[in-house]
């Protein structure tokens, strides 16, 4: 989100767009995802895939704050409305045992079957 309005802003038009982090917060993730929606980027990708988000999730509690979303539910919320495949918790991103995303390559979700497909090699 941070790229938003600066020469290096990301490009999602027909794009797979994935997304993982880390230690998030839900509020937080909330906030990254009602930007990238503001600005149209969930929109105009193809499809979305998002990571499994290691330690996320409500830290501390504080007073005034009785109920926070879960990372799903900020996830229903924020992009439940878009009429494309969503993958949600792939063993991508910030994670021990993880999938090696190769980037730029040719791509694409079967959300019937969780899955996304490389359709070219990442190396020759």
């Amino acid at each position: 989100c941070a790229s938003l309005g600066t020469p290096y802003e990301i490009e999602t038009k027909g794009k797979l767009l994935f997304l993982e982090d880390t230690e998030e917060e839900p509020y937080s993730l909330d906030r990254m995802f009602t930007q990238l929606d503001n600005a149209g980027k969930l929109d105009e990708a193809a499809a979305i895939v998002l990571g499994h988000c290691e330690k996320c999730g409500p830290r501390d509690f504080k007073p005034g704050f009785d109920r926070t979303l879960s990372v799903e539910e900020v996830y229903r919320d924020r992009l439940g409305h878009l009429k494309k495949p969503i993958l949600a918790d792939l063993p991508i991103g910030h994670l021990h045992d993880k999938i090696t995303v190769p980037l730029g390559i040719r791509a694409a979700v079967d959300a019937d079957k969780r899955q996304f497909i490389f359709e070219e090699a990442a190396v020759s």
